[in-house]
């Protein structure tokens, strides 16, 4: 099916249904409700991806042997909130918060240390 359908595959086996991070649809729905009256989003609006969703995690990255391993106690939760009216007000309490000066530091130190691999454009190439 992987390969013959893969629209079928995600639709309706992969996406629907109880995820595998909660025991029972009641715990999952208690906790849906429980996020949607704290932060005022429709319940549809989290999705829950990766392992929390199909049981195993699928990610690429083989040097931490985790591909195919199964959702366990220590997993996370991957969950996803689409609502552009939430990212839109986050993202400007986050640039809010980006801009005070007594979080300078932090974000200069950040920037300074973790972003170091992005290569930056030649400026000099095409410039008047």
């Amino acid at each position: 099916m992987a390969f013959d359908n893969p629209d079928a595959l995600i639709n309706h086996w992969l996406l629907p249904g109880t995820p595998t991070g909660f025991a029972t649809y009641a715990q999952y729905a208690r906790f849906i409700d429980y996020l949607a009256d704290r932060t005022g989003i429709h319940p549809q609006q989290f999705l829950f991806r990766g392992s929390t969703k199909i049981g195993f995690s699928i990610s690429p990255n083989r040097k931490q042997r985790k591909t195919w391993q199964s959702f366990g106690p220590n997993s996370d939760l991957d969950l996803a909130i689409v609502d552009s009216h939430f990212y839109e007000t986050l993202d400007e309490q986050v640039r809010r918060w980006d801009r005070l000066p007594e979080n300078r530091a932090q974000v200069y130190r950040y920037r300074t240390c973790c972003i170091r691999s992005v290569p930056r454009p030649d400026r000099s190439e095409g410039t008047t």
